[in-house]
């Protein structure tokens, strides 16, 4: 019975110890704050999220991937990599981050979106102008 509970003991002594992000992936975010009374979606120019990158400012022909964002509400762009990599190795050191109106999307579905350029607001940042806005977009 002893040897047992120290066989435990010897398990889970290097599990507990470990970091839990050593244990999990670690993510990056951008925070995206909808200071609006109405749903919008974002999405960032990167290959990630299905989007051209800067200074290819046109919107794809297939819908991207896109975060929903409630209205006085905030959600998260998320990356496995820290944001500075990926902006490193994209064609300019500039990330086109995207806000569309959700009803838009919705009801005229992508392709309409597409052709219209149906685009809220275009945010393109450098990583020091994300940095001075602490990783935080502000819409409007």
């Amino acid at each position: 019975m002893k040897l047992h509970k120290f066989l435990i003991v010897l398990i889970f002594i290097p599990l507990m110890s470990n970091n839990c992000d050593n244990m999990m992936e670690k993510r990056y975010s951008i925070k995206v704050e909808n200071n609006t009374n109405q749903f919008i979606y974002t999405t960032v120019g990167c290959s990630k999220f299905n989007m051209n990158s800067y200074p290819d400012t046109t919107l794809p022909s297939i819908k991207p991937s896109l975060i929903k964002v409630s209205p006085n509400d905030y959600n998260y762009l998320d990356h496995s990599f820290k944001w500075e990599e990926v902006i490193a190795n994209l064609p300019s050191d500039t990330l086109s981050i995207y806000i569309f109106d959700a009803t838009t999307i919705d009801e005229m579905g992508w392709h309409q979106v597409e052709e219209g350029y149906e685009v809220l607001k275009r945010y393109d940042l450098s990583v020091y102008d994300l940095t001075q806005m602490n990783w935080t977009i502000t819409y409007p």
